[in-house]
Formats: C-alpha cells, sequence, structure tokens
C-alpha cells in the first residue's frame, strides 16, 4: 500500500494526520521487531512433515514481483522477489532450500531442483487443470474431477 494511502486510511479511521517519514520509521521499527519471529517461523516451517509452496504476481513500485509462500497449518512464511522461479527459491529468505519434508506445490518445474524434499501436487491445482480440461471437452477429465472432489 502506498505511503501516502496508509496516511490518508489512518486520517479517516483515526483523525489524525501523519507524515510519510512517521509511517517508515513505523514500519521499519515493526520489521526489526518481527525478525525474531520470523526466524522462528522459518525454523518451524523447515522442520515440518508437510509445507505447502506457492508463488502469485504482484505489483511493486509498479513492476512485477513474485509473492513467495510456505506454509503449514500452524506457520505461514511470505517473501517477495524479482523472479518466480529457481533464483528465488534458492535466495535467502526461502524455506524450501533448506527443506526436506513433502513439498505440495503447483508442479512449477524449479520446485522439483530441489531434491532434499519429497513432493507432491496440490489437490487445488489439479483440480484447476481438469476443469480446464473438461471446458475443452475431455470426457476423462471430467471423471477424474468428479472422482477427486
Amino acid at each position: 500500500m502506498p505511503l501516502e494511502q496508509i496516511c490518508r486510511l489512518f486520517e479517516d479511521l483515526f483523525g489524525y494526520a501523519l507524515n510519510s517519514e512517521t509511517v517508515e520509521t513505523a514500519l521499519e521499527q515493526g520489521y526489526e521487531l518481527a525478525a525474531a519471529v520470523e526466524a522462528a517461523t522459518v525454523e518451524q516451517l523447515k522442520r515440518a512433515k508437510v509445507v505447502h509452496f506457492d508463488e502469485t504476481g504482484l505489483r511493486v513500485a509498479g513492476r512485477l514481483r513474485w509473492l513467495h509462500t510456505a506454509s503449514n497449518s500452524l506457520y505461514t512464511h511470505l517473501f517477495v522477489h524479482p523472479r518466480r522461479g529457481g533464483e528465488a527459491l534458492r535466495s535467502a529468505a526461502s524455506v524450501l532450500k533448506d527443506f526436506g519434508g513433502r513439498a505440495i506445490h503447483d508442479c512449477l518445474p524449479a520446485y522439483y531442483q530441489f531434491e532434499q524434499a519429497k513432493h507432491g501436487a496440490c489437490l487445488a491445482h489439479i483440480l484447476r487443470e481438469l476443469q480446464g480440461l473438461v471446458e475443452q471437452g475431455s470426457a476423462w477429465a471430467g471423471v477424474m474431477h468428479a472422482f477427486l472432489v
């Protein structure tokens, strides 16, 4: 969210105007205070038996970036990277590079570069692919989709 919008929102909600420098300082302090929680979250995910991985595009300062996620029922770690594939997944922010459990994902080929993990396909992605085949007239895809649901 742009700083100007945060300032406007704060004024609308609380009737007090903030300048962008105040917001930036608060965000930096919050990030520093949350660093230990983030590190603990990453460690818990690295040791988990199953973690779900995904990525989605988003705009940061008008440029395409990728929001990478690693999550299970207890923890979620997010990081933004300029790239979608292997470079991001090998970066310091990534959980996958140090993960040895079962990685559930959308079958992006870059995920399979991490051979220390076992891999599984995300059911939501499988169902989406099958639905696309159904819409193209595939009979077997419809039967498989119904079976999986």
